[in-house]
């Protein structure tokens, strides 16, 4: 018997009164008792063969994920690739589109910006000519003008000679009528 035991059989036998025999008999039985819960503990526990068996199935199950992650994740990057080139793709595409669109708003501008220089210039040009018109045809008002004070000029002239020629005559006629006059009396 080990020391666990002979206190045990002390405490049945003196502390518990129990006779010798039921006493033995009780210490073995939780000998056999403690050796059976023992043995079936160290059943349960793995040996070396199984854990090393265990490693080498963690192993490979460790492996087989990831290996599936590797694929999950290249699946996922070519996906990811895939969805940046066709964004890449179509945002070229609508930056082609709005390129096209400023390049025709730029000829429009550009045609309609000629259209009001084109007449710009011919307002200018037509402004000239009516300058010209009306320069030419002042010229032609102040040269007719010219021509009609000329003949007024001369008109008046004439009438100022037959008037100076009336008076002449009258005066002459009036210096004869006194001379007359006066040789009469």
């Amino acid at each position: 018997m080990i020391a666990v035991n002979l206190k045990l059989y002390d405490i049945f036998r003196h502390d518990l009164h129990l006779p010798d025999e039921k006493a033995a008999g009780l210490v073995v039985a939780l000998e056999e008792s403690s050796q059976r819960h023992y043995a079936t503990a160290i059943a349960g526990l793995a040996t070396k063969e199984a854990l090393k068996t265990t490693e080498g199935v963690l192993r490979k199950e460790i492996q087989q994920v990831e290996t599936t992650l590797r694929g999950e994740i290249q699946h996922v990057e070519t996906t990811l690739r895939s969805e940046i080139q066709q964004v890449a793709t179509t945002l070229r595409g609508e930056i082609q589109h709005v390129e096209t669109k400023i390049q025709h708003v730029e000829t429009t501008l550009s045609s309609k910006i000629q259209h009001v220089e084109t007449q710009i210039v011919d307002t200018k040009f037509e402004l000239k000519q009516d300058i010209h018109e009306l320069h030419l045809k002042l010229i032609d008002a102040g040269a007719q003008t010219n021509v009609k004070i000329e003949q007024v000029k001369s008109d008046l002239k004439s009438s100022i000679g037959i008037a100076s020629l009336v008076q002449f005559i009258a005066i002459i006629g009036s210096v004869l009528a006194i001379i007359n006059f006066m040789m009469r009396k």
